[in-house]
């Protein structure tokens, strides 16, 4: 893991229009990321946690450029992505890549493995030949797993650990410098869970790629990322490392996420933080802190103040960011 910064996102919003009436006016807004800001640094994984409707897909895909942001800034070694043409923005295909979360979606079900693996190597001119590029895809089957008689099947043929290894090989592909992880494993029995994030592990040491992992289980999280960023709303409540996320959580929903994590030994007694009701609408959030409707600790001032993001230092003194009028206190 390197201390240079990659990627970095300013204050990035994707605010989707809803239309109604006779002449489809805009009557709302869906606040699906309303001013995040994170960073990466090479070779580093970030994991965003957060429950389902929170906006961690969308931010994923936005960051991608894969959605036009509504604004804000996402500079990538030094360049802004959001101000570039379609065909400058490809340039940047190569070092930024994406795992899809369901591969039996993402891959075409008509199309061998070699002519999904073919596709990027042709569009970025990988290779001289067809018989380069046919190697370089033998080679990629091996890096993740499957053997090079894979290359003639199609993807109905594999398992769904198997078919995300494909997704996988698809991603390194064209060397990237940095995949954005979409629910990568959530769709996969737990054993087939730990090898692929074992086979992401190999992957980053390998070829210094750095992740953003994007799940909604902070045991699976915590097994691969370096550092991490607790989204609600739209919004990021909790930023720290990943140790100090879990030894201690400054924001009453880190804590009742980390409280849901099963605990293997059944005798072992665990202080439950029980939430109430479901993620509200990100068409109406509720004013003040986005938590207060569900958190077990709100007072007057949570349902009227919103609170800043401020940073509330590590006992080693890195930094460790809340968003909570009483962070730590509870």
């Amino acid at each position: 893991m390197s201390s240079e910064e990659l990627i970095s996102i300013k204050d990035l919003k994707v605010h989707f229009p809803i239309k109604g009436g006779i002449f489809l006016r805009e009557v709302a807004k869906v606040f699906a990321v309303d001013g995040v800001s994170l960073s990466v640094n090479k070779g580093e994984t970030l994991g965003l946690v957060g429950e389902s409707g929170c906006g961690k897909s969308t931010f994923g895909k936005a960051l991608l450029q894969l959605i036009k942001p509504t604004s804000g800034s996402v500079t990538f070694n030094n360049d802004e992505l959001t101000d570039l043409s379609k065909a400058k923005l490809r340039q940047y295909r190569k070092d930024l890549q994406i795992i899809f979360q369901d591969p039996s979606e993402s891959l075409n079900s008509r199309h061998t493995v070699e002519q999904i693996l073919m596709e990027p190597l042709e569009i970025h001119k990988i290779g001289d030949s067809r018989n380069d590029r046919k190697a370089i895809i033998v080679s990629l089957l091996q890096k993740v797993g499957l053997p090079a008689d894979s290359i003639n099947k199609y993807p109905h043929e594999f398992s769904g650990g198997q078919k995300q290894r494909i997704g996988i090989a698809r991603a390194i592909a064209l060397e990237p410098q940095l995949i954005v992880c979409d629910e990568a494993v959530s769709a996969l029995d737990v054993s087939v869970q730990s090898q692929i994030l074992n086979l992401l592990l190999d992957l980053q040491e390998e070829m210094g790629l750095a992740y953003i992992f994007i799940a909604h289980d902070l045991a699976v999280v915590r097994h691969i990322s370096d550092k991490v960023a607790v989204m609600y709303l739209g919004k990021i409540v909790e930023f720290t490392d990943a140790d100090n996320i879990y030894a201690k959580p400054l924001h009453p929903y880190t804590k009742a996420l980390i409280s849901a994590i099963p605990e293997p030994d059944p005798f072992k007694e665990k202080d439950r933080v029980i939430l109430k009701g479901d993620v509200p609408s990100p068409i109406d959030p509720p004013s003040g802190c986005r938590f207060h409707t569900r958190c077990p600790y709100a007072q007057d001032k949570c349902k009227t103040d919103e609170p800043e993001l401020k940073d509330y230092k590590n006992e080693d003194g890195s930094e460790h960011m809340a968003a909570c009028h009483f962070a730590g206190e509870f």
